[in-house]
């Protein structure tokens, strides 16, 4: 019953988001967000230990700042999902467009060589909105989730994700489907900023700090010979419009030791999402426990919830 319910509430703000003026729906979701923010106490503290590693020379009142962003920018992704049935290849670019200097021949040279395209992109601004555009321009993508245990919401959400061509597969039953994309010359995007137990990644440096991140990209990258490319949606100042910035593919490391290749490259992919992070940190999803996984070396525990 209760998952029933909170199927029922997201599914009527959804709808009901999705038939406001759009000034009007990023109003009310913003200073939803921004409430949600001082009640919230839990991911609250979360956000301000996260920040409090990658910018230790910021004030409280500075991370703060930042962290109520964070929770804005998250109010707009929702409205972003709200719209997607509006949004179609004739009026998508009104909304999104190329950054002139990470652009889409970026995309095109690494998809030109036939061994498929793997995103390396991350919880950063409205990163729904980002598959969703991408396809609209003409290159649909299987992209890789964690499902939701709300079996009815998680449906809810497939259908907003995938009206315009792009496709889903979860994690756990991924690796055929990713290949066969591969293979095929398609594109797969992956987001892999998060904390993963030692078990399925490596401990990179992330923000000075050891972290645990997902090996799954340099694994494949190395399997199929796919490019891969760091992308993300930005949304510059307070413009209402975003810019997709797709970086050249990288140049990954291949030698006969295949542990070290992996270890390598998946720290270039964590510097690479660092550095756009640090340009737009309140674009980034703060209240996640990032640095949750400890190394040997550094076992102590770094946040105080649960």
């Amino acid at each position: 019953m209760k998952n029933y319910i909170m199927y029922l509430v997201i599914a009527v703000l959804l709808r009901a988001l999705g038939l406001l003026p759009r000034n009007a729906a990023l109003r009310v979701a913003e200073s939803a967000a921004a409430l949600y923010f001082r009640l919230d106490g839990r991911h609250r503290r979360i956000a301000d230990t996260n920040l409090n590693i990658a910018f230790p020379d910021l004030s409280p009142e500075q991370r703060r700042r930042i962290a109520v962003k964070s929770y804005r920018t998250l109010g707009r992704l929702v409205v972003e999902v709200s719209r997607f049935p509006r949004l179609h290849p004739g009026n998508i670019a009104s909304l999104v467009s190329y950054d002139p200097q990470y652009g889409e021949e970026n995309l095109k040279r690494a998809l030109a060589a036939g061994r498929g395209v793997m995103y390396l992109t991350a919880h950063f601004g409205c990163w729904e909105l980002l598959a969703y555009a991408l396809s609209l321009y003409g290159y649909p993508l299987l992209f890789v989730n964690n499902p939701l245990r709300n079996r009815r919401l998680e449906e809810l959400l497939t259908r907003y994700r995938t009206g315009c061509g792009n496709r889903g597969v979860t994690k756990q039953r991924s690796a055929r489907s990713i290949l066969t994309r591969l293979h095929s010359g398609g594109a797969v995007s992956m987001m892999v900023d998060q904390n993963v137990s030692p078990s399925e990644g490596v401990f990179v440096h992330f923000f000075g700090k050891r972290a645990t991140m997902s090996s799954s990209v340099a694994i494949l990258a190395r399997r199929t010979g796919a490019a891969v490319i760091p992308v993300f949606l930005v949304r510059e100042g307070n413009r209402d419009h975003y810019r997709i910035r797709l970086h050249a593919a990288l140049e990954l490391v291949e030698t006969e030791d295949r542990s070290r290749d992996v270890l390598i490259n998946t720290q270039r992919f964590a510097t690479e999402m660092e550095s756009v992070i640090r340009q737009y940190p309140e674009q980034w999803l703060w209240v996640h426990r990032r640095w949750r996984s400890r190394p040997p070396e550094d076992p102590a525990p770094l946040y105080d919830v649960p």
